[in-house]
């Protein structure tokens, strides 16, 4: 029984609580930024919060890619709509054409149908564009932390001879999203 008051004693005091230490922000991001790059700590990184995304300046954001997505959409409705007529108008044509003469007259007008379809293909790829900023910004949303919905972070690194200045985004919790 003697024995019991120094044994609790001794776990109360063995028991401090939290032993880890409390980062800094700063300290966040250089580990979040080194763990995007896959740097280990021999490699010398300067990170700098350049700019900080408000959660009101990200839905305005949001608002304008949403209707850039909506209108490349509507070009691509049209763009479809004449790329059909023209591949039909072209094949009507086709096959009133003697055989002999087809390559020679048909070249102008399949030269407009395979522009259609470049632009079609640049169109595809600006509409994927828009969904991946899109991706990104609603990360950005969910992540939100006290009106603080991002960070765009400077990262200048040095390893060896090789120095590099670069910018990526950043969510409210640190984590490098772009």
């Amino acid at each position: 029984m003697n024995y019991i008051f120094p044994i609790i004693a001794l776990l109360l005091l063995s028991c401090k609580g939290e032993t880890e230490t409390i980062q800094t922000d700063s300290e966040k991001i250089d580990i979040s930024v080194r763990n995007y790059f896959f740097m280990g700590d021999s490699v010398d990184v300067e990170c700098t919060v350049i700019d900080t995304i408000s959660s009101k300046e990200l839905d305005v954001i949001l608002e304008t890619v949403e209707e850039n997505l909506r209108l490349v959409q509507l070009d691509i409705d049209t763009l479809n709509s004449m790329i059909d007529e023209k591949a039909y108008a072209n094949l009507e044509k086709r096959n009133s054409l003697y055989p002999e003469s087809i390559e020679i007259k048909m070249a102008q007008d399949e030269l407009v149908l395979s522009q259609y379809n470049l632009k079609m293909e640049q169109l595809k790829a600006k509409k994927t564009q828009f969904q991946n900023s899109n991706r990104l910004y609603m990360h950005l949303r969910r992540s939100t932390f006290a009106n603080v919905s991002g960070y765009g972070v400077q990262v200048h690194y040095k390893m060896g001879e090789e120095e590099a200045d670069l910018q990526v985004l950043m969510d409210a919790d640190f984590d490098v999203v772009d």
